[in-house]
């Protein structure tokens, strides 16, 4: 009986899961996701100006010093880290659009909604 029970729950609980959304609640969801993802971009693009900065501040302090192969590791290092900041600025945008995508794929009905995502994912 307790395994029948569990059972049923779970159907449930999945079966809600690709509900169709109203419009206005789908809406709602798209209008958060594309806030958050501005907001994620706009502070990775913040902690990408601070950490460039502070790589291009080395690199200057190591050319005054005249350590020729200071002065080197400075601007590889500063090339690492624009490289590293780029990859994570791109991430948040890609996160962003896709759970942007996602929101909208439940505005259709239940059985299109796996598809939907699908597609999402893939981009």
């Amino acid at each position: 009986m307790k395994r029948l029970l569990i059972a049923l729950a779970v159907t449930v609980a999945l079966g809600a899961c690709n509900k169709q959304e109203q419009p206005q609640e789908t809406q709602r969801d798209v209008a958060k996701a594309q806030a958050n993802k501005q907001e994620d971009v706009a502070e990775a693009q913040a902690k990408a100006a601070k950490d460039q900065a502070d790589a291009r501040k080395e690199v200057v302090d190591e050319q005054k010093s005249g350590d020729a192969s200071g002065t080197a590791d400075a601007q590889r290092d500063l090339a690492k880290v624009s490289v590293d900041d780029q990859y994570k600025i791109d991430k948040e945008r890609i996160e962003g659009d896709y759970k942007v995508a996602k929101e909208q794929c439940e505005s259709l009905p239940s059985a299109q909604q796996t598809g939907c995502k699908d597609d999402a994912k893939a981009c």
